[in-house]
């Protein structure tokens, strides 16, 4: 009985406390608590705490995944979500799409400076379009050109985004991205089958995605200062590796994987 007079019940709230209370949550948390219940719904989208233009959300399901992958995304890049609130998230996926679109022209003239004899786009004209038409456009060249370069040289142009795209180039050898402010790698940098050399020191990355674990010739990988915690137990796959730099990191145990690591000689 004692529980039974203790619990809340948050259908006998007047409305405007229970708007209240979920006022002080961010976005996402009130995303996540309008799926407990139809109730909490209602309350987490009243209409009084965001603009007319978004009353859509209230309902449409779509809409509230394409809010949480919008956040998912601003996060992946670093971008300040402590002040997000309906009226601003289309300034959120504008800032999202704007970091996407300059990375992907960043690589692409970087690749032309390193390649020239290839045919690329007019960037000037390219910054006009939309991000899905430059990742698009990206994706394309990419596999068209796929069998022409065989390094990368991305290290040091303050790159927040690395598109999937980049899996694409199955050629690949080496694959430079030290001094960057990437988070977060494309599951596609598995799809780098003849890749030897991969430099991702000196970035912000907390987690490797478990397709790495496919770079069969991959024979050094650096990821020395970043803020890795934990290992794929996937690396064990990496069966030519000779050197792996884990130097400052978040790193407290090596998964027993590593042992299968026969040709490694140097582990920092």
């Amino acid at each position: 009985m004692a529980l039974q007079s203790s619990s809340v019940l948050f259908d006998t709230f007047p409305n405007e406390i229970g708007v209240e209370i979920f006022a002080h949550l961010e976005l996402g948390e009130r995303l996540k608590t309008a799926r407990i219940s139809r109730l909490f719904k209602d309350l987490a989208y009243d209409p009084v705490s965001f603009n007319e233009s978004y009353k859509k959300y209230n309902d449409d399901e779509s809409s509230i995944k394409e809010i949480q992958t919008i956040l998912r995304e601003a996060r992946s890049l670093g971008i300040d979500l402590t002040q997000v609130t309906y009226e601003n998230i289309k300034n959120v996926k504008a800032k999202v799409e704007n970091i996407k679109k300059d990375s992907i022209i960043k690589i692409w003239k970087k690749i032309q400076s390193d390649n020239p004899g290839l045919d690329y786009p007019d960037f000037t004209q390219l910054k006009d379009e939309t991000c899905s038409a430059i990742i698009e456009k990206f994706d394309v060249w990419t596999k068209k050109n796929k069998d022409n370069i065989s390094s990368l040289h991305l290290d040091s142009l303050n790159l927040k985004y690395l598109p999937d795209s980049i899996g694409n180039l199955s050629n690949l050898k080496e694959l430079n991205l030290y001094n960057n402010k990437i988070r977060t790698l494309p599951e596609t940098l598995g799809n780098l089958s003849n890749l030897k050399e991969l430099s991702l020191n000196n970035n912000q990355i907390s987690t490797l995605p478990v397709t790495l674990g496919n770079l069969s010739k991959l024979e050094w990988l650096n990821l020395n200062n970043n803020q890795i915690s934990t290992l794929p137990v996937t690396l064990g796959n990496l069966s030519n590796l000779k050197e792996l730099n884990l130097y400052n990191n978040k790193i407290r145990t090596l998964p027993e994987t590593l042992g299968n690591l026969s040709k490694l000689e140097w582990l920092y």
